[in-house]
């Protein structure tokens, strides 16, 4: 029986791959986010592979504080601020 992965186990996953990026040493917040797309003016950084998990980054382009959108792939996509 595979256990269903809850919103907590998506955040433990984000907070562990964020950690060994290692780009978002001073970040606040991470966030899950509800998007089935990644709109077009978010400007795409790299591609990592962490913990067997494909991860894409993405500039958010937003005024203000950076954010970044991460792509945990098979996972879900967070906000890092």
């Amino acid at each position: 029986m595979t256990k269903t992965m809850t919103k907590l186990d998506k955040l433990s996953i984000a907070v562990n791959t964020a950690e060994v990026i290692g780009l978002f040493d001073d970040c606040e917040a991470i966030a899950l986010l509800n998007m089935k797309d990644i709109p077009e003016s978010y400007k795409f950084i790299q591609d990592y592979i962490c913990h067997d998990y494909r991860v894409s980054v993405y500039d958010m382009n937003l005024i203000g504080k950076r954010s970044y959108l991460v792509h945990v792939h098979g996972v879900d996509k967070f906000q890092i601020f």
